[in-house]
């Protein structure tokens, strides 16, 4: 008997997966024998399904006749509809074990009765994968504060929608080269405020998107590879102020096509930009007082690659 079913499956949460396994008992291998049915016996992960699966996939299988009016072939289509709870971020799949029975003809594919016996049984197991992609950032509109020598209010209005690039080349089981990219089109609004009762200095980091955290699998030559990783953007202010200071100063300020992100090259990672985020002004005021202040921001991305067949680290 032989049995094709897709490598691997990918889904992310709240959408629908199908795939389906088709099996053929071939004319040559024995002509007394019939396709009987196909199940899904099991699907199982390491962690997540210790407790009860919900909600479960479904199976369905079909058998079809061929010219000589004999079932020989048949598929088992499968369904399945993650909720967000399934998410594994270590990477590891559900394992859907399949199994196709195969009966002699005249037998009449009683192999489940209790002194029945299968001619043959052949089992396949799917990995699936439950994905989880890089949302659109949360904080549209955040305030945040930095306390040093004085004090800079800053309501900080910023739009970034992150699409991951992924690449990667194998070579001997290991990763020999590979490249993920978050790109997007970065815009800030800064409405800033500053306080400060005389000369002083101020230099201060604050998270300014909140930690992200994502999964993808792809296919390197032939073999499917599991990315796992996560990504925050943090902004550091450096900043002086010459005297007793209350300014006030709105920023717009437009990062079109920017990209971030780790290359993997001669066996080692080493980041990669497109732009230092990195702006400078100076706010002046009533008396000669003025702030000098620098805006840097600080995207960090952090990643793992792994095989999934073996489960093993490609580098």
């Amino acid at each position: 008997m032989n049995m094709i079913a897709p490598a691997y499956v990918s889904v992310q949460p709240n959408q629908i997966a199908q795939w389906t396994a088709a099996m053929r008992v071939p004319v040559l291998q024995n002509s007394e024998t019939e396709l009987c049915k196909a199940e899904l016996v099991s699907f199982t992960h390491a962690v997540k399904t210790k407790n009860r699966l919900s909600p479960k996939p479904t199976a369905t299988f079909t058998r079809f006749k061929d010219q000589n009016g004999e079932y020989r072939s048949g598929t088992l289509q499968m369904q399945w509809q993650p909720a967000d709870a399934q998410v594994d971020l270590n990477g590891y799949p559900y394992r859907a074990k399949i199994r196709a029975f195969v009966d002699l003809k005249n037998e009449h594919c009683n192999g489940d009765d209790l002194l029945g016996t299968w001619t043959e049984t052949l089992d396949m197991t799917i990995p699936v994968y439950v994905t989880k992609g890089t949302p659109d950032a949360t904080e549209k509109n955040k305030p945040i504060t930095f306390n040093g020598g004085f004090k800079v209010e800053d309501r900080v209005s910023f739009d970034i929608k992150p699409e991951l690039t992924i690449g990667a080349t194998l070579s001997g089981g290991g990763l020999q080269t590979a490249d993920l990219k978050a790109k997007a089109d970065l815009s800030f609004t800064n409405k800033l405020a500053i306080t400060a009762t005389g000369a002083a200095t101020l230099k201060q980091r604050v998270t300014l998107l909140q930690e992200k955290r994502f999964i993808k699998v792809f296919i390197a030559g032939g073999v499917p590879i599991v990315v796992s990783g996560k990504f925050k953007i943090d902004a550091e202010l450096d900043g002086t102020v010459n005297g007793k200071a209350a300014l006030k100063q709105l920023l717009e300020l437009e990062f079109p096509d920017t990209q971030f992100g780790l290359e993997y090259r001669n066996g080692s990672w080493q980041p990669v930009s497109n732009i230092a985020p990195a702006y400078q002004f100076t706010i002046s005021g009533e008396a000669d007082a003025d702030a000098n202040l620098t805006i840097t921001l600080m995207p960090d991305l952090q990643v793992s690659f792994y095989d999934a067949a073996s489960g093993r680290p490609t580098g």
